[in-house]
């Protein structure tokens, strides 16, 4: 891939990409539009695409500088293949940390089918770490990205095992926000593979702002053999105590670290006992609700 020109190019000559677009309400637009009247230094990125220029990288940009009365745009044209302009939209985008992770789904597929046409023999999409071959497509795409093999195995999870409906809601960030729920609490949602089971637990999470700890209990219940319906119907007093548990439990692991290990203010021991007592009440309750 190289760069054969730079110019400014008729904003109307400009085309999006199918697979990198992205639309001005996502929330990055907010952070990089800062106001109707200021161009935007960096250039827009494009290919050439018969009489018009293909969007690489900058598609808010453009649309931002086009719905504020701007003609014209700075461009960086390359010349690249099918796969090197979806890898280079792509690397730079999670470089930005701008792309949501369904959206990386969508580029990598859409990066495996040209990759397989030029390396027809190389193995396929997934594998777990013993398959990682030079010519994997998941080396490939790490060495081209610097994404992490795990990420990659965690996005083919979210793709082979979530509904429709819930691979719309799931959003970078720790925490539900709306409407959409973290990537980390999705792939807790793959373990569950019963849609009606994993909508009701999705469901109650995003009513409930239940962290992912949380929604990993609830499937840990589920998959022990419990009914749903009684585990999402339990008071709010237990939900306070997984919350509890996950916290002095973290608080044990802390203990345990170089950076805590000169604290005398609580004592492992007493912690412990604590933690024990917690246990106890929980499985009494648990029996006074009939869930063992």
């Amino acid at each position: 891939m190289r760069e054969i020109d730079r110019k400014e190019i008729e904003i109307e000559k400009l085309i999006p990409h199918p697979d990198l677009k992205r639309e001005l309400n996502d929330k990055s637009a907010i952070n990089m539009v800062q106001s109707a009247k200021e161009r935007i230094e960096q250039d827009v990125i494009v290919r050439p695409k018969g009489d018009y220029f293909e969007i690489l990288d900058g598609h808010l940009r453009v649309q931002s500088l086009r719905e504020n009365g701007f003609t014209k745009v700075m461009c960086s044209i390359r010349e690249c293949s099918d796969l090197e302009a979806l890898f280079l939209g792509f690397k730079l985008n999670v470089v930005r940390q701008d792309m949501e992770p369904m959206h990386m789904v969508r580029v990598l597929k859409a990066s495996m089918i040209e990759y397989y046409k030029e390396h027809p023999n190389a193995q396929r999409w997934g594998g777990n770490k013993t398959e990682q071959t030079e010519d994997s497509f998941t080396s490939f795409v790490c060495k081209t990205t610097g994404i992490s093999p795990f990420v990659i195995r965690q996005l083919i999870r979210l793709d082979d095992n979530l509904d429709e409906e819930t691979k719309q809601m799931v959003a970078s960030g720790k925490k539900i926000s709306e409407n959409k729920i973290p990537i980390e609490m999705a792939d807790v949602l793959t373990r569950v593979d019963d849609n009606d089971v994993r909508k009701k637990i999705r469901d109650t999470a995003l009513e409930k702002s239940l962290t992912t700890p949380e929604v990993s209990e609830l499937v840990m219940e589920w998959k022990n053999g419990d009914d749903i319906d009684n585990i999402i119907n339990i008071e709010d007093w237990k939900r306070h105590y997984i919350k509890t548990k996950y916290l002095i439990g973290d608080l044990l692991k802390s203990l345990d670290s170089d950076l805590f290990g000169s604290m005398p203010i609580i004592k492992k021991e007493d912690m412990a006992r604590y933690f024990d007592k917690l246990e106890m009440k929980m499985e009494k309750a648990r029996g006074k609700l009939g869930l063992v």
